[in-house]
């Protein structure tokens, strides 16, 4: 009997670190685009992140915590050795031992910045990927792999700013 291709069991059944990611992107898309907002949207976005973190709890079994807009803030337990742009996060996330937080920025140099920080203290590059008007690095140090996402709005485009997403996972021991 032939076996299975390997990758066919991952394809098949996805592993629940798969779906977290996968709602993960899920949740950070529509908190992100409900970020914009009046006040009276901003009080149907508080129903929709509390949403989101249900949906998420209830289809992964992982506890987690959304934050978004003006209010928002580095989850708790945030790694202090991660450094992170001025401001407040857009966004930001806590699951299974893991982060996201997306920050607004004034340019792409800033996601350099932070990389470079990291290699000066002592984070190795896996990674780097230039798509022009995104750029990803991922790092990884001691106890923390961190992936930096710059994404800048097209050429002229005043509507959007450039952001600056991190996903922070324990490195797996």
């Amino acid at each position: 009997m032939r076996s299975p291709h390997p990758l066919a069991r991952s394809v098949a059944r996805p592993r629940p670190a798969r779906l977290l990611v996968a709602a993960t992107a899920v949740a950070a898309s529509v908190l992100v685009l409900a970020g914009c907002t009046n006040p009276i949207d901003q009080l149907v976005q508080g129903g929709v992140q509390d949403g989101v973190e249900r949906i998420i709890e209830e289809q992964t079994g992982s506890d987690i915590e959304v934050n978004t807009g003006g209010g928002a803030s580095l989850p708790e337990g945030w790694p202090a050795e991660i450094p992170v742009p001025d401001g407040s996060p857009m966004f930001s996330m806590a699951a299974e031992g893991g982060y996201q937080a997306t920050f607004e920025v004034a340019d792409a140099a800033e996601g350099e910045r932070i990389k470079d920080q990291l290699v000066a203290d002592g984070y190795v590059m896996e990674g780097e990927t230039d798509m022009g008007q995104m750029k990803i690095w991922i790092l990884a140090g001691p106890e923390w792999r961190v992936s930096l996402s710059a994404i800048l709005p097209e050429e002229g485009d005043t509507s959007t700013s450039p952001s600056l997403t991190y996903l922070v996972s324990p490195v797996a021991g």
